[in-house]
C-alpha cells in the first residue's frame, strides 16, 4: 500500500496512481449509478415526501406500494444492462487481443492500467483547474467543453466537492482498429463511488448531488456509486480522452460495431 501526501494530508492508496482523499469540483455533476436502488429513488423523485415520510424513514401508503411493486422490474433491468456489457466487454476484448497482436497499442493489460491512472489524474486535475494537464490529457472539443463549465462555474462562485472517490471497475465495450490510428477509439465503462455535493463561495452547501430525495431536501452530502462511459481517441502515441457519457446511455457504446479494419 503507497501513501501520498496532498494539501498537507497523507493518505494511503492500494494503487501506484494519486487518488487524493479529497478532491474539488468546481462544476461537473454526475448522474448516478443505473442499479435497482437508484433507480426506485429516481422513481421517488415523482413522488410528493409525504408519500414516503415516517419516523426513520421507509415507505407506506401509495407511492411505497408502487415501489415494491416497480422493484422486480427495475432489479431486472439492472441485470439486463449489465449483462449486455459484459457480453460486449468479452466480445470487445476478443477483438483487442487480435488488434493487439498487430499493434501493442492494443495491448488490454496496459490500457487497462492507463485508463485507471488517466481516471485519477484527469479528476485531480479537474479539480485543481490544472488547465495545461487537461490539456494534454483531453480530445481538443471536450477540453473547450470542459473548460467553458469550469469558468462559469468559477463566476458564480459555486464549486463541487468531491470525497474519495474510487474507481471500482472498468469494462472495455467499444474499440475501433482503422488503417489511419489518428482515427482509433475505444470505450470503457467505469463504475465508480464517491461522495459529491456542492458548496458556495462561503463553504455552504447549496445541493447534495445524489439520487436520494431526502439527502438533497436537507443538503447533506452522501456517498454515490456512479457510472460513465469513457471514450478515449488515438493522439500520435498515446490516447486522449475524447468523450464522457452517462449510465443511461449505455446502449450507444454497446451497441455499436467492432471495428477492424488493419
Amino acid at each position: 500500500m503507497n501513501k501520498y501526501t496532498c494539501r498537507g494530508t497523507q493518505y494511503s492508496s492500494e494503487q501506484d496512481q494519486i487518488p487524493p482523499p479529497v478532491w474539488v469540483h468546481h462544476c461537473r455533476r454526475r448522474r448516478k449509478f443505473a442499479a435497482a436502488p437508484a433507480c426506485v429513488a429516481l422513481f421517488a423523485l415523482a413522488c410528493p415526501p409525504e408519500v414516503f415520510a415516517r419516523a426513520g424513514g421507509g415507505v407506506n401508503g401509495v407511492g411505497g406500494l408502487l415501489v415494491i411493486i416497480l422493484l422486480p422490474f427495475l432489479v431486472i433491468y439492472a441485470w439486463y444492462v449489465n449483462k449486455r456489457i459484459n457480453e460486449k466487454k468479452k466480445l470487445t476484448e476478443n477483438a483487442m487481443t487480435r488488434m493487439a497482436a498487430k499493434d501493442p497499442a492494443w495491448d488490454e493489460r496496459k490500457l487497462e492500467a492507463f485508463v485507471r491512472e488517466d481516471f485519477y489524474r484527469i479528476e485531480r486535475a479537474w479539480c485543481d483547474k490544472d488547465f495545461p494537464t487537461l490539456r494534454q490529457r483531453l480530445d481538443e472539443g471536450i477540453f473547450k467543453e470542459w473548460k467553458e463549465q469550469l469558468d462559469l462555474m468559477a463566476s458564480k462562485g459555486f464549486r463541487n466537492v468531491m470525497l474519495n472517490p474510487s474507481l471500482t471497475q472498468v469494462r472495455f465495450v467499444e474499440a475501433k482498429d482503422y488503417p489511419a490510428k489518428d482515427r482509433d477509439e475505444f470505450t470503457v465503462c467505469l463504475d465508480a463511488i464517491a461522495t459529491d455535493y456542492t458548496v458556495d463561495g462561503a463553504g455552504n452547501i447549496v445541493a447534495s448531488n445524489t439520487a436520494s430525495r431526502r439527502a438533497r431536501i436537507k443538503k447533506e452530502p452522501q456517498k454515490q456509486s456512479f457510472r460513465e462511459f469513457w471514450t478515449y481517441r488515438r493522439k500520435g502515441q498515446d490516447w486522449a480522452l475524447a468523450a464522457v457519457d452517462q449510465w443511461e446511455q449505455w446502449s450507444k457504446s454497446v451497441d455499436a460495431p467492432i471495428v477492424e479494419e488493419t
